[in-house]
């Protein structure tokens, strides 16, 4: 397979307006392979959660299989995270996706996942105000009577697997108020070095 690069010549580039034309050609070749790779990352997507599936369950096949140098694995795929508010949404999203984000960590908390939980106090000022920050850190050493917000979180690899574990053991699991899908999936587990490719 060749690479896009093969065809850059680098060594052309003796004067300004031959320097513009390269960097003109890779912006070009950098849009044209980002939606290449949208494309080629919803195809597989496609054939990972459906037709493979689909193909799979046709032939009664199911756990590892190898195909030549490969090797794929009929599981499950998990996506998502922890509802959380952006800077874009309406007022309406954000306090629906924040009253799911604390549903979600009182239901962790409540099943014992509550250990697998980060907390994070973080607290900011505005340029040259460094002693400010200095003199809260005195006080928390001293007094603890700052308050602080805190936000809790649970990192998404983390969330998967044990939405994962708890879906292949027939647990109950509220995958909308975690905000994850679950989807059947046939998954590459083992590939050659792709050097060699």
């Amino acid at each position: 397979m060749t690479s896009v690069l093969d065809e850059l010549d680098y060594s052309n580039v003796t004067t300004p307006a031959r320097g513009v034309e390269l960097l003109a050609t890779i912006d070009r070749l950098e849009t044209q392979l980002e939606a290449d790779l949208k494309a080629l990352s919803k195809l597989r997507h496609e054939l990972e959660t459906v037709t493979l599936v689909v193909l799979f369950d046709d032939a009664g096949m199911t756990g590892s299989h190898s195909f030549g140098d490969y090797t794929v694995k009929k599981g499950l795929e998990v996506t998502g995270s922890l509802p959380k508010p952006g800077d874009k949404d309406t007022e309406e999203v954000a306090s629906e996706k924040l009253a799911r984000r604390i549903a979600a960590l009182d239901w962790l908390n409540a099943n014992g996942y509550g250990p697998l939980i980060k907390a994070s106090v973080t607290a900011e000022w505005d340029k040259g105000d460094a002693a400010k920050a200095d003199a809260l850190i005195e006080q928390l050493r001293g007094d603890n009577s700052v308050k602080l917000k805190r936000t809790d979180d649970i990192h998404a690899g983390t969330l998967k697997a044990q939405v994962r574990d708890r879906i292949k053991k027939g647990l109950p699991t509220p995958l909308d108020t975690l905000g994850v899908t679950v989807l059947p999936a046939v998954l590459l587990t083992k590939k050659p070095n792709r050097k060699d490719t």
